[in-house]
């Protein structure tokens, strides 16, 4: 039953991200984040929907946020981040 879920969790969150990205974008990223991996969303100043797919990866429960929020912290062990760059206006 857990990896049906995670395998129906990880075709929605394509789904959400293929509306930013490439289809084929949307499935290496989907492949690789998990629900602790840091993901950042940064872009351009303008409408590229940076915003909306932060709100709809948290509502997933991926700990994400936008560039300008976050703050680098200081940290003595090794971790990682994914950064998500929207640089194309929505119109």
């Amino acid at each position: 039953m857990g990896e049906l879920t995670t395998i129906n969790e990880q075709k929605f969150t394509v789904e959400i991200l293929a509306r930013y990205l490439s289809h084929k974008e949307a499935e290496r990223i989907a492949k690789v984040i998990t629900k602790d991996t840091l993901i950042v969303i940064d872009g351009v100043h303008g409408p590229t929907g940076k915003s909306t797919l932060c709100k709809e990866l948290k509502m997933l429960g991926y700990n994400a946020v936008e560039q300008y929020f976050f703050k680098e912290e200081k940290r003595n062990d090794n971790y990682f981040k994914i950064v998500i760059s929207l640089n194309k206006f929505v119109i």
